[in-house]
């Protein structure tokens, strides 16, 4: 669309064909095809199809990246009520969100300029991150550019000027294991994500 291969009106090829020729399974292309039509990219019509938008017609209101990691995506995790608190938050709709999947395993996502790079890439105005493996430097990166963003879920302490918003993991560890002690346990075993994060060593200090 962006390259005028598609036009304004053109019709999309149903998405059994788009997901096959992408690679893709269904779930993923629905995902892609509803960002789009958030960005006002395209326009789906019940019965008729999907159709490209005339994008030069559009007042573009500002997009906000959702950075989760991949893991987190189909779980049916915690995060799930925090991209459900982002929509209600976002109810008169003054925002796009599109939600980003994170890798670490991905070369170009280790890049100190992966999040700048995406914020110009795809015109967005600030980023929610969840993601705790997304490096310091690139959020520096974006310190230093003046984009907007804000951490939920990990914290870096020792960075008094980057925003973020996470449980007290420390207490909630520490009342857990409590909890277990006076029902009398006394083998009592910790099983977490290793002591990468704050956010893992706040819980094995709590335990």
């Amino acid at each position: 669309i962006m390259n005028k291969r598609l036009r304004p009106d053109d019709k999309l090829i149903p998405e059994p064909e788009l997901a096959k020729s992408y690679k893709v399974s269904r779930l993923t292309l629905r995902r892609a095809l509803a960002e789009l039509r958030l960005e006002g990219f395209i326009v789906q019509i019940p019965g008729r199809g999907t159709f490209v938008s005339d994008i030069s017609k559009k007042i573009r209101i500002p997009t906000i990246g959702v950075i989760i990691h991949r893991t987190e995506f189909f779980t049916g995790s915690f995060f799930n009520d925090l991209l459900k608190g982002v929509e209600d938050a976002n109810s008169d709709q003054l925002y796009n969100f599109i939600h980003i999947p994170f890798d670490e395993k991905i070369d170009s996502m280790n890049k100190r300029s992966f999040l700048l790079d995406l914020c110009e890439k795809r015109n967005i105005w600030g980023v929610i991150v969840t993601a705790s493996q997304v490096s310091l430097e690139a959020l520096l990166v974006l310190k230093q550019k003046r984009i907007p963003f804000v951490l939920a879920n990990c914290y870096y302490p020792d960075v008094e000027t980057i925003n973020y918003i996470c449980p007290n993991y420390f207490a909630g560890a520490y009342k857990l294991t409590t909890y277990l002690i006076k029902l009398g346990h006394r083998r009592v075993a910790y099983i977490g994500g290793g002591r990468k994060s704050n956010t893992d060593k706040d819980r094995l200090r709590g335990f």
